[in-house]
């Protein structure tokens, strides 16, 4: 394998520095949670996805891009 290989250089393409950002539009109902976690950088979702699967509701709220470096 040469370092151009696809399999090498999607190895070492970070998913974490994605230029595109998905918006989300604001909840038009109102909804309740758990907990809201401020930030969605990898310590905000790894938070959100813990307090998840210990059954909690759960919102992230992020002021600029989810996962942004």
């Amino acid at each position: 394998m040469t370092a151009g290989d696809a399999s090498t250089t999607s190895a070492l393409h970070s998913l974490w520095l994605e230029d595109s950002a998905t918006r989300y539009p604001v909840p038009a109902d109102d909804r309740s949670y758990d907990a809201v976690v401020l930030g969605a950088g990898i310590v905000g979702l790894t938070t959100a996805l813990l307090l998840d699967r210990a059954g909690m509701r759960v919102a992230v709220v992020e002021a600029s891009r989810v996962a942004a470096a």
